[in-house]
């Protein structure tokens, strides 16, 4: 792990972004893949993430940094869309 990667992993971390945190490298792959623009791609990690935070609020019993996350297909950001021109 580079020394950037391991900084933003410890700062997404801290701030309890565990749906980013997992899958940024998966989708920017994706991304670039269909050369999407960053904002398409920051939509997918905010869209995930707001999803799992939706999900959490409904079962609180997975809350602890909200391990749900790690279950969920990078490909299937909330709507199951996944990474779309």
């Amino acid at each position: 792990m580079s020394e950037n990667n391991r900084r933003l992993d410890e700062h997404l971390k801290y701030l309890k972004l565990p749906f980013i945190r997992e899958h940024y490298q998966p989708l920017a792959a994706q991304a670039a893949e269909k050369q999407l623009a960053h904002i398409d791609y920051l939509e997918k990690l905010a869209d995930g993430e707001a999803g799992l935070a939706a999900a959490t609020e409904h079962h609180p019993t997975t809350h602890p940094e909200r391990r749900a996350s790690r279950h969920q297909d990078p490909g299937s950001v909330s709507t199951g869309a996944g990474l779309k021109n």
